[in-house]
């Protein structure tokens, strides 16, 4: 799923889904103009919820399989040029 792999290489974690989640459903609910507990609202937030928690299972399986997380500082102590230049 190409955009759980862009996730994890933006730092996406499980932690942000709900604050994406609170905040999707009040632009809905300002664009709408409808109130929390208006059956519209309350089926996006469980539609959110459902894709969320799929995003979350699916980038943990990929974080899991990398080396670390997060950023990693590196030292170039060399640069060779492998190939010709086009």
């Amino acid at each position: 799923m190409p955009v759980a792999y862009k996730h994890c290489a933006l730092q996406v974690y499980a932690e942000h889904y709900p604050i994406v989640g609170e905040n999707l459903l009040k632009a809905i609910q300002d664009v709408t103009g409808l109130e929390e507990n208006d059956p519209v609202i309350q089926a996006w937030a469980k539609a959110y919820g459902v894709i969320a928690d799929v995003f979350i299972q699916i980038e943990k399986e990929i974080y899991d399989q990398m080396m670390w997380i997060g950023f990693k500082p590196f030292k170039i102590t060399n640069i060779k040029q492998e190939s010709e230049r086009h």
